[in-house]
């Protein structure tokens, strides 16, 4: 009652702003009198297919006593449905990606996290170049590239050795790779001096009498090298790299990095579309640009993604959240539970675009339990000092009000209209009933009408 109380007192007190469209109620009120058609056509069993007809005999007795009433009849001007338009809006997914195991994705994401090249990089971009990443094993003596080769790749070592030389014989790079040693990353033989075979990268090739020079650095485990050409597009190796043992790499392309910095513009674009269509108080947010600072510090970025497995608890009946969390379901199914008497009974259930949340008031137990019966999808909001600073305060308002608002309607519905059997008598919803049958202003009207 204390729950009820609060968030029915914040839904009237509040402004102006997104307010919570209300079912309509089961219970026997005078709320239907402002619904006189769709109340008609429910008579009539015409306004919903779920509507049970009458039967000929008490239609027409029905009818009868109406027209005796007074009520004016009229034909029921029926709305076309609506269409939801955020089913429409789906996320984009690339098809070039890695097909990595999330167990491979989170050693490459841990790896780049650790080099000293990626540490002024944002964390978004680092997890998105970990999808387009890959580990490659490459046996002793292959040659990664040559000096004077155009840039192709980054690379990190994560076993093995890898030394760079610098100097050497420029006049044979561009030679042809030897018939049938197309496949081959090393001739198949050390006595083979002839065989040419190309370079991982496929700039040029070589054979077991090339030179490359003087080896002047080993390259470190952890560490990125070969960076070199994403600074400058024009640029050219400076250096040859050859694997001097079994070595495993991690191997990420230059194009990668444009492709990933815009695959990560395209997921803003979609959460911020997403985000504006459900969250109350965002429908008249302008799309931000992302390059530039005030885009780089927007408000969404305090929503994040997150996934989740069924069974898991958002919010727990009868606790006290020490910080308030707002959810917003991408995908999945959260079912809305609130224990009475040792049995859980289902009061709701969310599905995409559903925003949730603890309560917004202090020291308040939650109502219900919320709980993942699907793998589940979702943006968080954490409203700690730092984002609620972060956060619009009109934004924040209507977000708590909408929570509220909801949460006061399920109350209602779980203490009030299942407890009195009120949801089971459809005959006295609003829609089954006309705008004039109340017995006190209208004496013709029998009580059987109303029962």
């Amino acid at each position: 009652f204390q729950a009820y109380y609060l968030c029915k007192l914040q839904e009237m007190t509040a402004g102006s702003g997104d307010k919570v469209k209300s079912r309509p109620s089961s219970r026997p009120t005078s709320g239907f009198r402002s619904r006189p058609m769709s109340a008609h056509a429910g008579w009539h069993g015409l306004h919903s297919p779920k509507s049970r007809p009458m039967s000929p005999a008490r239609l027409k007795k029905t009818s009868t006593r109406l027209m005796d009433s007074g009520l004016e009849l009229q034909p029921l001007d029926v709305p076309e449905a609506k269409q939801d338009d955020s089913l429409n809006l789906q996320e984009d997914h690339e098809d070039d990606h890695q097909d990595l195991s999330p167990r491979t994705h989170q050693r490459a994401l841990d790896l780049m996290r650790k080099a000293t090249f990626f540490h002024d990089k944002r964390d978004e971009l680092i997890e998105e170049l970990a999808h387009w990443s890959k580990f490659a094993t490459e046996p002793e003596g292959t040659v990664l590239f040559r000096q004077g080769d155009p840039p192709g790749n980054l690379y990190l070592p994560v076993s093995g050795d890898v030394g760079i030389f610098v100097g050497g014989d420029k006049s044979s790079p561009r030679k042809p790779v030897t018939k049938g040693c197309e496949r081959l990353k090393v001739p198949q033989a050390a006595w083979d001096l002839e065989s040419r075979v190309c370079t991982v990268e496929g700039f040029s090739t070589w054979c077991n009498a090339s030179k490359f020079g003087r080896r002047v650095a080993k390259a470190p485990r952890g560490q990125i090298f070969g960076e070199k050409g994403l600074e400058d597009g024009d640029a050219i190796r400076h250096a040859s790299a050859r694997c001097m043992a079994e070595s495993e790499l991690l191997v990420l392309h230059f194009d990668h990095l444009a492709k990933a910095q815009d695959r990560i513009k395209r997921k803003r674009n979609f959460k911020f579309e997403f985000l504006r269509r459900h969250v109350p108080g965002m429908r008249e947010e302008p799309l931000p640009d992302w390059d530039t600072a005030s885009g780089q510090s927007h408000f969404i970025n305090c929503f994040q993604r997150e996934t989740t497995f069924s069974d898991h608890t958002f919010l727990r009946q009868g606790t006290v959240e020490p910080q308030r969390i707002v959810y917003v379901l991408l995908s999945g199914t959260v079912q809305i539970t609130r224990k009475k008497s040792e049995k859980s009974e289902v009061c709701d259930e969310l599905y995409r675009g559903a925003v949730f949340g603890s309560l917004p008031h202090v020291d308040v137990p939650e109502p219900f339990t919320a709980m993942a019966v699907t793998a589940c999808e979702f943006f968080q909001l954490e409203l700690n000092k730092e984002m609620q600073e972060a956060m619009p305060e009109a934004i924040l308002d209507a977000i708590s009000r909408h929570i509220s608002a909801k949460t006061s309607q399920v109350l209602k519905k779980s203490c009030v209209d299942r407890h009195f059997g009120w949801d089971a008598q459809r005959r006295h919803c609003a829609k089954l009933r006309p705008a004039s049958a109340n017995p006190a202003k209208n004496p013709k009207l029998s009580p059987w009408i109303l029962y």
